[in-house]
């Protein structure tokens, strides 16, 4: 822990992995928790990853993914990305994903609310 008055020293990048769960099973994946669904009810809430973000921004983290598993499964995502747009810092994201739950929906919200903090998609 930094000393008072000192902020801590961070990477500029930070990979979040959102959530244990996935809609696929493939065989190259580097997720470990698949074998292990006791991981399942550890996952940290939306409101803890807000926490998480804000004190990572706070110190000085400007961009940030957010993966998984299989990031869009977790409840509440859409609004932990509106969180991260709302933040005065206004760190990039992008988001780590399948995407095969990449709808017309998703897409709208992806390109024309939220375009100014996903600059990046990998799917």
């Amino acid at each position: 822990m930094p000393e008072e008055g000192q902020k801590a020293v961070l990477p500029r990048h930070v990979t979040l992995e959102l959530t244990y769960n996935c809609n696929h099973a493939c065989p190259f994946c580097y997720c470990e928790w698949l074998s292990h669904a006791e991981l399942y009810d550890k996952e940290l809430s939306i409101e803890e990853w807000c926490s998480l973000v804000r004190t990572f921004a706070e110190n000085g983290v400007k961009e940030f993914t957010f993966s998984g598993g299989e990031p869009l499964l977790k409840k509440g995502v859409f609004d932990l990305i509106a969180y991260v747009a709302s933040l005065p810092q206004k760190p990039r994201l992008s988001l780590f994903s399948n995407g095969t739950l990449v709808d017309d929906p998703v897409l709208a919200l992806w390109f024309v609310v939220l375009f100014q903090v996903i600059k990046t998609a990998h799917l």
